[in-house]
């Protein structure tokens, strides 16, 4: 899974060496508004990498007259935050992610029940 970037060129890249490339559901900007929270309760802890930490930092919030955004400044880069972004939220989202599927295992387990598979 990845961003739309570059329209259908990463779909091709990744089909001609048998892999399926599907384009994430939620734009980028929502996918750093989600980050926030999920770094802030400490649901997850970032490696200390300079390129990640710079460029989250970087980010800005725009606002126009109906909606804003979250996006990196005008010639900046967001690559890795972007990707960074992308594996918090497949792994966080309420019921679409491996936290939610072990939360619900160890639940179980707590309660003595069975564990889902």
């Amino acid at each position: 899974m990845g961003d739309r970037y570059a329209g259908e060129w990463p779909r091709e890249r990744f089909a001609a060496h048998g892999t399926t490339y599907q384009p994430c559901e939620k734009p980028k900007s929502e996918l750093y508004a989600l980050l926030l929270p999920v770094l802030n309760s400490r649901k997850v802890a970032l490696l200390d990498d300079a390129r990640v930490i710079g460029q989250l930092c970087a980010l800005e919030r725009r606002t126009a007259w109906l909606a804003g955004s979250i996006d990196h400044a005008p010639g900046g880069h967001d690559d890795a935050a972007n990707a960074v972004a992308g594996a918090v939220a497949a792994l966080t989202l309420q019921g679409n992610g491996l936290f939610e599927w072990y939360r619900l295992r160890y639940e179980a387990r707590q309660r003595g029940e069975p564990v889902p598979a």
